[in-house]
């Protein structure tokens, strides 16, 4: 009984890694490795890009405590 259990967890991690790896190496739309039209579907929008949003930087404490000095004097 052992063994088919271990035979059945080692063949669901086998199968799940291949999926993993299908979904990382599939073509991509307007990829290189999209010849022939095989997915000629719209590009999808990068993540970190918002539709017209304004991005937030970031400014860390010193260059904040400098530029009020500079004010300041």
């Amino acid at each position: 009984m052992q063994p088919a259990m271990v035979i059945v967890i080692v063949g669901a991690c086998a199968v799940w890694l291949g999926v993993l790896a299908w979904r990382f190496v599939r073509p991509k739309a307007g990829g290189k490795g999209c010849a022939g039209g095989c997915c000629d579907g719209p590009e999808k929008p990068a993540a970190g890009k918002r539709a017209g949003g304004t991005r937030t930087m970031m400014v860390m404490s010193d260059d904040l405590r400098a530029r009020l000095k500079a004010r300041q004097s």
